[in-house]
């Protein structure tokens, strides 16, 4: 079990909170079961960090006291499960694109990919806006 804040896995992760880290790694985290688990479905899960024991197949799982998961929690309540993912890297574009520019709040660009996503919209476009991840 990893109790300690300096741990570098921990670091690591801590890290990709950040945008130009998220970028510089190509990784971000996602927090909470039912996106970890959509995580691992998708193939973009590397590392899971939980406060109890999670079976998965084929994917590191990182045990780590209720200290350690709310310095890696951006939500305000405890999930007790984060993943370390892989962005996707698909460079084909779909015939229906999604491009954004200047959008600044994080709700308003969810009610975007969702209705979307609902239409057949695949690949989105994004500059100057919020950060997706």
């Amino acid at each position: 079990m990893i109790e300690s804040l300096s741990n570098a896995k921990i670091k690591y992760a801590t890290k990709l909170k950040q945008k130009k880290y998220r970028s510089e790694f190509n990784e971000f985290l996602v927090e909470g079961f039912h996106l970890v688990e959509e995580a691992i479905k998708s193939g973009f899960a590397k590392t899971i960090f939980a406060t109890e024991e999670v079976k998965f197949k084929n994917i590191e799982i990182e045990l780590v006291s209720n200290q350690v998961m709310k310095k890696l929690s951006d939500l305000g309540e405890e999930r007790g499960i984060i993943a370390v993912c892989s962005k996707p890297m698909n460079k084909d574009l779909s015939p229906y694109i999604l491009m954004l520019d200047g959008v600044q709040d994080p709700g308003n660009l969810g009610t975007l990919i969702r209705t979307a996503s609902a239409f057949g919209f695949n690949t989105i476009i994004s500059e100057n806006s919020v950060d997706y991840y």
